[in-house]
């Protein structure tokens, strides 16, 4: 006659990360809370891509949990492409400063935060393609394309992430003014 536990023993989270996996040999970590905004967008400029945005972070968060590194950050680029900041596109660029100088943020922060969006959209597209450099005579190679691992899934995530929170709540503390 087999008798099985049915009674089991919890580990928070926190617990787990602190005082367990160091012993075991998993590693050390950090939680990083990000905190979820709640509010729908509520600033007639951004709801749309917003809400989209919304619905491509949530499912970059499925693809972590599963660990499709890759699929990660080709959801990243969809983030960015719906935002259209990209050199020759000037609506989002002057929607996003009209947004930031609200918020006092001055003209040179502006343009540096609108570059560092655009060269994570390009760090990210090195993983989905092989992109053609010009070598010293002028002829195209091709980079080679990186495998995604972990950490850059998590970085371009957590970044993506940060932008798409960071302009919710700027557009819906600009509308509540």
């Amino acid at each position: 006659n087999t008798s099985y536990r049915t009674d089991y023993i919890t580990i928070s989270q926190s617990d787990w990360v602190r005082k367990y996996c160091p012993v075991l040999g998993i590693g050390k970590f950090l939680i990083l809370e990000l905190e979820k905004p709640e509010e729908k967008p509520i600033n007639k400029n951004w709801k749309e891509q917003l809400d989209r945005a919304f619905e491509l972070v949530a499912q970059m968060e499925l693809e972590l949990q599963e660990t499709h590194w890759e699929q990660v950050i080709k959801l990243s680029r969809e983030v960015w492409d719906i935002f259209k900041i990209h050199k020759d596109e000037k609506e989002s660029k002057e929607l996003l400063s009209e947004l930031f100088k609200e918020c006092n943020y001055s003209d040179e922060g502006i343009e540096d935060f609108i570059k560092a969006i655009w060269y994570t959209h390009e760090f990210a597209s090195k993983f989905i393609h092989a992109k053609p450099k010009k070598n010293v005579v002028g002829e195209k190679k091709l980079n080679p394309k990186p495998i995604p691992q972990k950490e850059d899934a998590l970085f371009v995530y957590t970044w993506t992430f940060s932008f798409v929170n960071l302009l919710s709540r700027k557009s819906n503390l600009i509308s509540k003014k």
